[in-house]
């Protein structure tokens, strides 16, 4: 430094907590002229969260260069994977015989397994577009201890000791309930595959913590760590350090995009020494409407007429038998336009559209129904990542595919 400035990163740990922190640090010199001692300055800046921020916006753009793939995926497995599921329920109940019957169940068990991992595809998709959610205040020290419940009797089968530390305020957070218990769940799930797959035993500790801007969510696991070279990258959507069939990566992945579309950030430490630390910060929740369970009313069933508007046949035909079953009357057409036809022509209490069709796809049929003053019930069906944002922006109900005949059902019948 005889000459000029030196300007360089260090990393160190903070007083007091022992996090790691990342410093800037420039030297210079100021000549004092001949026979006096030149001066020696330095500036010190934390560049902790700097560098926090870049992470969180390159893991940022590495999701999204991968949500069309994912959302694709989502969508072709969809629709196959809806008849599988929905034709095995169908055959089941028709099945006399207890073997046969035991063999459909069990397609049924498999199908509801591909449509979880579907499930977590079109999640990871979702929370990247950052689609509306439902959301109310929930008390995250209620979600933890549910959380934790659930988990139990893994976590003790697996010899993990759990260590719970709650903030006494209680601190709340505006968040879809559902999607706070996925992310816990998950990060338990990783910490507890990291503890066992070391030693025969371990300990997990979960902490909530109220902060200026918000809360913090801290998951820690004495694991063996997760190596220096894949920290940077366990975020990515298919990656994973675990075994064939232990796991397609999507876990980590779908915390991330939860906790950025809760308008969060996560960040991970992590050694071999003192284990992994999971910390995710919320932003504090406003004044909104407490979280609340709607309890539904209990009214008879009454014979309606239904439009099913699919370009699947088998799905068309499996509700249309489904729907027939419960004494409603079904119709069936193959796009938007063949549907307006049979409209105009006839009287329908219920429309199930795909939102996505060749032709007209349903958006458009209710665009074209409304412009008509056409007054009949209309349910969206999609495959598609995105679609929960455009049901909601149209107010219209909409069903995910894989479809549940039961949850079909309560939406066809509701007056």
């Amino acid at each position: 430094m005889q000459r000029g400035n030196w300007r360089g990163r260090v990393e160190r740990r903070r007083f007091g907590d022992g996090a790691p922190i990342v410093i800037d640090l420039t030297l210079g010199r100021v000549p004092q002229g001949i026979g006096s001692e030149d001066l020696i300055f330095g500036i010190i800046r934390d560049a902790t969260a700097e560098i926090s921020r870049e992470q969180h916006l390159r893991r940022v753009e590495r999701l999204a260069s991968v949500v069309t793939l994912v959302g694709g995926v989502a969508h072709e497995l969809n629709n196959p994977l809806n008849s599988v599921l929905n034709f095995a329920q169908l055959l089941a109940m028709d099945e006399p015989d207890p073997e046969r019957r035991e063999d459909l169940e069990t397609i049924r068990r498999e199908a509801e397994r591909m449509a979880r991992v579907v499930s977590d595809l079109r999640q990871v998709a979702r929370s990247v577009r950052e689609e509306r959610q439902e959301k109310t205040l929930v008390d995250l020290n209620e979600v933890i201890t549910h959380v934790l419940k659930v988990q139990e009797h893994r976590l003790r089968t697996s010899n993990i000791a759990v260590e719970v530390e709650l903030d006494s305020s209680r601190p709340q957070v505006l968040a879809d309930r559902s999607q706070l218990e996925q992310m816990l769940i998950n990060l338990v799930a990783n910490a507890e595959h990291a503890m066992v797959t070391a030693s025969a035993e371990g300990r997990l500790a979960i902490r909530s913590r109220a902060t200026e801007n918000g809360v913090d969510v801290l998951v820690e696991d004495d694991g063996p760590g997760i190596a220096p070279e894949v920290l940077d990258r366990i975020f990515d959507p298919f990656f994973t350090t675990k075994s064939p069939g232990e796991g397609m990566g999507l876990g980590l992945s779908l915390v991330h995009s939860i906790v950025a579309a809760l308008g969060g950030q996560i960040h991970v430490t992590s050694d071999p020494v003192s284990g992994t630390t999971f910390r995710v910060d919320l932003p504090g929740a406003p004044e909104a409407r407490k979280d609340t369970t709607a309890v539904a009313e209990t009214v008879g069933i009454r014979p309606l007429r239904v439009l099913i508007v699919d370009d699947e046949p088998a799905i068309r035909r499996v509700l249309t038998r489904y729907l027939s079953r419960r004494g409603h009357a079904v119709d069936e057409a193959s796009e938007g336009a063949a549907a307006l036809r049979m409209i105009e022509n006839a009287p329908y209490d219920v429309i199930l559209t795909d939102l996505r069709m060749p032709g007209m796809g349903g958006e458009e049929l209710l665009a074209r129904l409304r412009d008509r003053a056409i007054d009949v019930r209309l349910v969206f069906m999609t495959g598609d990542a995105g679609g929960g944002a455009k049901g909601s922006e149209l107010q219209v109900p909409l069903l995910h595919k894989p479809l549940d005949l039961e949850a079909v059902v309560r939406v066809v019948e509701e007056r």
